[in-house]
């Protein structure tokens, strides 16, 4: 009977790895399609909001920035602000 017992057990541990393991599986992947559905808005906002530190540099500085590129490859041109994501 003790055999039969933890038999049972060993099933039950396997079988509750194996939902973990699936429902993280299902959880990255949720996180996949959201991060790709979101990206474009998070980049538009992330551009929009550099551009108006930009633009308050410049109305301080009284000078029009020419050039800025950061290590992510976004880059600002002037007060105008082209944002180009390389």
């Amino acid at each position: 009977m003790h055999g039969d017992e933890s038999t049972k057990r060993a099933a039950q541990e396997y079988l509750a790895a194996r939902l973990a393991q699936e429902g993280q599986s299902y959880e990255d992947r949720l996180n996949r399609e959201a991060a790709v559905a979101l990206a474009p808005r998070v980049w538009k906002q992330v551009t929009e909001t550099v551009i108006a530190k930009c633009n308050e540099w410049n109305a301080i500085t009284k000078e029009q920035t020419s050039h800025l590129q950061g290590n992510d490859g976004l880059e600002i041109f002037g007060c105008g602000a082209q944002a180009n994501r390389k």
